[in-house]
């Protein structure tokens, strides 16, 4: 596709939808992920048009709950991000809403308000005024709202939602209808390329594989899974007091409660404790592993990583199945092997995975440092 020429301020008609989405790609937006639901799809389609060219992603997520968590994750990076949708979709975002707001993380999300509740009516409304101004998901805090009341604003108030969300670490909401978003208005746009825009400081910019080549990261620990009142499971508090202060601890469900109330500092700016979740979230602290093996270059089992799993018969059944699926190796497990393996099965992941119980602390420690 032939590149576009560059434009200034030039006064156009187009739909609220339509304004509110150019003023994006000139606002030097880095990503947009959405789904589409009326009266807002057109912001979708039109950044699928027009993207390609110029500067921006533009990716249709399935869910509203997946486009809002990629929302989330973008923005940590530091990306400038935004999304959009229409009532009973931005209901189903409150969570990630929360999360991100108690991150303190800036993104832009536009409700193009239609009737409710639930599904409601297509036609346009003004009813999730409080779900907007009060907060949302479950309290404490609240978003920047912006109410546009012409297309003239809907593109204006890109430009001073970002830069809000940008100065104040916090999401940006604008707060628009279905009748705004389908009426048609001459708008004058801004300059594409005329909000400046920097990477902040405390974006996750790959300054972690950057401390590790650097020598400042010496090794990571995984140490999570279920908690129980088994005697035995204070090894898992000793150990995280154990890890040396030029290494990183992953933790994930309700193990990390054993442990996640010290504070163990940071490198460099970077937290020496990364909590990436409860149960059904461990898969991100894999995630983090793989991640860590593409950059350089090796298996996930060539990595200066080892993982501790606090066993209990719940979800920690998954979390080692799905490591196993995964071919991780060295894993320690206790304060119990699970009940469910029999002497054959145990020997076969002894084996071949290198399964280990748990001994004392300071040994299995000298031992995952080598």
């Amino acid at each position: 596709m032939e590149k576009k020429e560059k434009r200034t301020g030039e006064a156009k008609l187009m739909k609220g939808n339509e304004a509110f989405a150019e003023a994006a790609i000139r606002a030097d937006m880095d990503a947009y992920f959405g789904y589409p639901i009326t009266p807002q799809s057109e912001v979708l389609e039109y950044l699928e048009r027009e993207i390609p060219g110029r500067h921006g992603l533009v990716l249709q997520a399935e869910s509203e709950i997946a486009s809002i968590n990629m929302i989330y994750g973008a923005a940590g990076a530091g990306a400038r991000v935004m999304t959009s949708s229409s009532s009973p979709g931005i209901s189903l975002m409150q969570e990630g809403i929360s999360y991100i707001a108690a991150a303190q993380l800036p993104c832009l999300i536009a409700n193009i308000v239609r009737g409710g509740p639930g599904l409601g009516t297509i036609q346009p409304s003004q009813g999730d005024y409080f779900q907007a101004t009060k907060g949302g998901g479950h309290g404490d805090y609240h978003l920047i709202v912006l109410a546009p009341s012409s297309v003239q604003e809907m593109a204006d108030f890109v430009f001073d939602g970002f830069r809000l969300a940008e100065k104040y670490r916090n999401p940006v909401m604008i707060l628009s209808d279905g009748a705004l978003g389908q009426m048609m208005e001459k708008v004058i746009l801004p300059e594409e390329g005329s909000l400046p825009k920097s990477v902040p400081a405390w974006a996750t910019t790959g300054k972690v594989i950057d401390a590790v080549k650097a020598g400042k990261i010496r090794h990571f620990f995984l140490i999570g899974g279920c908690d129980g009142a088994k005697p035995g499971r204070n090894y898992f508090t000793r150990v995280a007091e154990l890890v040396p202060k030029d290494c990183v601890i992953l933790t994930a469900a309700c193990g990390k409660y054993r442990f996640n109330y010290n504070d163990f500092g940071t490198i460099d700016g970077i937290p020496r404790l990364v909590d990436t979740g409860q149960c059904n979230d461990c898969y991100s602290a894999i995630k983090i592993a793989i991640a860590l093996a593409e950059a350089f270059k090796c298996g996930v089992n060539d990595l200066p990583l080892s993982f501790v799993v606090s066993w209990y018969e719940q979800k920690a059944v998954a979390i080692l199945l799905t490591l196993l699926y995964l071919g991780i190796k060295n894993i320690r497990l206790g304060p119990s092997l699970p009940a469910f393996v029999s002497p054959n099965v145990l020997n076969f992941l002894v084996e071949n995975y290198n399964i280990k119980p748990i001994g004392e602390p300071e040994k299995d420690m000298a031992e995952m440092l080598g």
